[in-house]
């Protein structure tokens, strides 16, 4: 397992944090480090984009599988439950 080095921005308070990440996790299982890190409420849904390289993450990617590389943005997203979003 090696590790990748990457920008997360959270979508709504624009906060930012550099974080050293396993490359070989599914994303669904990176998603409650990656709320602890931005300080985000974790039972809440939420989408990760790689905005560098310009795709979206399944939740069963892991940042090797797309080819993330190192120092990339990624965007912690909300999705929309019922018309409104959940925060």
């Amino acid at each position: 397992m090696a590790e990748i080095k990457i920008r997360l921005r959270d979508s709504v308070t624009e906060k930012q944090v550099e974080v050293e990440l396993p490359d070989d996790v599914a994303v669904k299982n990176l998603l409650p480090e990656i709320t602890r890190e931005l300080g985000v409420k974790e039972s809440i849904q939420h989408r990760l984009t790689n905005k560098t390289q310009g795709f979206e993450y399944n939740e069963d990617d892991t940042l090797a599988s797309r080819g993330t590389k190192p120092d990339a943005e990624c965007v912690l997203a909300y999705e929309i439950v019922q018309g409104a979003w959940m925060v």
